[in-house]
């Protein structure tokens, strides 16, 4: 009562025999940082902007902040292996790199030392990638289709990933992508999947041979239509 709040996280596999662990528990980290806007633009406010810190078998600990309004943040109770991210940014912005002393840890994790205090910045960008387009079915819109655009490259679909996207099309069939990190993408539409399969790894590695590839360019849009895939 009083102290600081300690966590440990130990990972254990359970078999047939008895298992003794012993799991010794330690102070979180502390991690204060900015989020600032690249060169050559300003962010207008940090809105509801808030900082990420995830850890734990499929980000099953996540530590939140609220970016103030001059893009200060502090994480408090940040334990081990950890991957940063920015959500709730302004419309129109993303995410270009995370930075801690200097090096860049952007979707990748980093070790936080107990009950370190550590310096981050987050640089976020107005250039960024459009994918927009309709869902259709010989020229008719298809309503509430889902349009899932992911990495090319299964080694970005980890969770959470930046790179793997899912949104409802608009009852016109119109959807809208905006800010993944530039690079090579799938992306396919179907009418139905369900709300414990969004983003699942099993499922995009199902849908891989039936998406279309498209390929997304910081401060570009591209355009298409796609036929939604039966399931």
């Amino acid at each position: 009562p009083g102290g600081r709040r300690e966590a440990a996280l130990v990972p254990v596999t359970v078999g047939t025999t008895d298992t003794f662990i012993t799991v010794a528990t330690a102070p979180g980290a502390t991690l204060t940082g900015r989020v600032v806007a690249a060169p050559g633009s300003v962010l207008p406010g940090s809105g509801q902007a808030r900082v990420a810190a995830t850890s734990g078998p499929e980000g099953a600990r996540r530590v939140l902040a609220q970016v103030d309004d001059q893009g200060g943040f502090e994480l408090d109770g940040v334990f081990g292996a950890t991957r940063l991210s920015v959500e709730n940014l302004p419309r129109g912005w993303a995410l270009l790199r995370f930075d801690i002393d200097g090096n860049d840890v952007t979707d990748t994790t980093v070790d936080v030392p107990a009950a370190a205090r550590v310096v981050a910045q987050a640089i976020v960008t107005n250039r960024i990638t459009r994918f927009t387009g309709s869902v259709s079915r010989n020229g008719t819109a298809v309503r509430d289709a889902v349009v899932i655009v992911f990495a090319a490259d299964p080694l970005r679909w980890s969770t959470p990933s930046r790179y793997v996207r899912a949104v409802r099309a608009e009852g016109n069939g119109a959807f809208s992508v905006e800010g993944l990190p530039a690079g090579d993408y799938l992306t396919i539409a179907t009418t139905f999947v369900a709300d414990d399969e969004l983003l699942d790894v099993e499922m995009l590695s199902q849908l891989r041979s039936q998406a279309a590839g498209v390929t997304l360019t910081d401060g570009e849009t591209v355009t298409a239509t796609l036929s939604p895939v039966e399931r």
